[in-house]
């Protein structure tokens, strides 16, 4: 075969990768909601798999294990929607009280800005910003949020389900899948990369939560375990997350106590996230998940369009997945896989894969 048919092969080869690739995505945009309760349960099983089969190698019997994991399961989840469900509903009766703050911040704002030139009348006169818009959106935003745990019910029966197959199922994919195959490993390095990240990210997003809501109750900011857990939720989402959860609890801190108390908790934001960043992340993770900074930031975007907001929650789980189940497992997509990961972490095989030499023959 020469080398022009065999180019020709291989690019038609990467184009029906593409295309299957493009196909996939576009049924699991379709299939969003059902997507994200299988995903989410199957992270939240695999998180508490640990503790389950440390019960059962302490001697407590497998039935006995199982269900104080899914007790205590149900009890984290059930009291954290407790919490955020009777928070939301408070933050929302009492957004309307904010609405003269909301004025009186405007109108600094503008007489501020028109002391240095820039007039900004005409935009305030627009009503595009008012309190009131400001307040209608913020109730909606926290309405819908409140509607996302309409489905948490089914995913917690998906958790018990799961941990009840997780006992067995490292034996179970040694037995189904054939000898020699590479494919049992490829799992089992995937489940351990999702147990490091998740232990990292719960544990790490946990001690974040806590001192920040320590924080605002010693400042007086109101819903300050609200804003906890959402600092808390928010950290899985690398990088642009705890500036999501800097902002409701600055604006409120902006509008209880003026632009000092605003300016302690953004500093207190910045100072935290760059301590766990670059201190303690690293020690915790070691070599770390082998996703470029780039690759992850795309994945939030990517999975977010794909599945909604619960998408960039679920963007580095669903990533690693993808990378060391799918395209580490093939010579077609491996190189898509090196792609992903730091430059350090590629594995360097120009010893081992020789390099064709183009000969005096070749170009005849």
């Amino acid at each position: 075969m020469s080398n022009e048919n065999v180019n020709i092969t291989q690019g038609a080869r990467l184009l029906m990768i593409i295309t299957a690739i493009i196909i996939v995505l576009l049924g699991m945009r379709a299939a969003a909601d059902i997507i994200n309760t299988i995903a989410l349960a199957f992270i939240m099983s695999v998180s508490m798999t640990p503790i389950l089969n440390w019960l059962i190698r302490k001697g407590l019997p497998r039935g006995v294990a199982l269900l104080t994991v899914t007790i205590l399961v149900v009890l984290v989840v059930v009291l954290l929607i407790v919490i955020v469900i009777v928070s939301l509903q408070n933050v929302i009766s009492t957004l309307p009280t904010y609405q003269n703050e909301l004025q009186g911040l405007q109108n600094d704002l503008v007489s501020t800005l028109s002391s240095h030139g820039v007039d900004i009348t005409e935009l305030k006169d627009s009503q595009t910003f008012s309190s009131e818009n400001i307040i209608n959106a913020g109730v909606s935003a926290a309405s819908a949020i409140i509607g996302v745990f309409s489905s948490w019910f089914f995913m917690l029966l998906l958790v018990t389900y799961m941990l009840i197959e997780a006992i067995d199922f490292p034996a179970k994919i040694q037995k189904t899948l054939k000898a020699g195959s590479a494919m049992p490993a490829r799992i089992l390095k995937a489940n351990k990369s999702l147990r490091s990240y998740i232990f990292m990210t719960v544990w790490l997003g946990a001690l974040n939560a806590v001192i920040m809501t320590i924080i605002m109750l010693v400042l007086g900011v109101d819903f300050a375990l609200l804003w906890g857990i959402l600092t808390f939720i928010m950290s899985f989402i690398p990088y642009v997350g705890f500036i999501i959860a800097m902002m409701p609890p600055t604006a409120m801190a902006l509008l209880e106590g003026g632009w000092v108390m605003a300016l302690i908790i953004i500093a207190s934001f910045l100072i935290i996230n760059t301590l766990t960043d670059n201190v303690l992340k690293p020690r915790i993770m070691g070599a770390g998940l082998n996703l470029s900074p780039v690759v992850i930031m795309l994945s939030l975007f990517i999975w977010a369009w794909i599945l909604g907001p619960m998408g960039a929650l679920l963007a580095v789980p669903m990533t690693i997945i993808v990378k060391e189940l799918f395209l580490e497992s093939g010579e077609d997509t491996q190189w898509i896989a090196n792609i992903m990961m730091p430059l350090d972490s590629i594995p360097d095989t120009n010893d081992s894969v020789p390099v064709r030499q183009e000969t005096s023959d070749d170009t005849a």
